[in-house]
């Protein structure tokens, strides 16, 4: 459980996989607001693959 301060007086416990899910669903709500089709972790291992400094 992650505990945060919600103002003055109020603590929040939140399960940790609801707050991953809640921030999955916000990355793929942006990325069909913004047109983008790609798998982001693919095209980060196809510029990675194709980075020389990497080497």
């Amino acid at each position: 459980m992650i505990a945060r301060v919600d103002g003055r007086g109020r603590i929040v416990l939140e399960d940790p996989m609801a707050l991953l899910l809640a921030l999955q669903d916000e990355v793929a709500d942006g990325k069909a607001r913004m047109g983008i089709e790609v798998n982001l972790v693919d095209d980060l291992l196809s510029d990675r693959a194709g980075d020389q400094s990497l080497a």
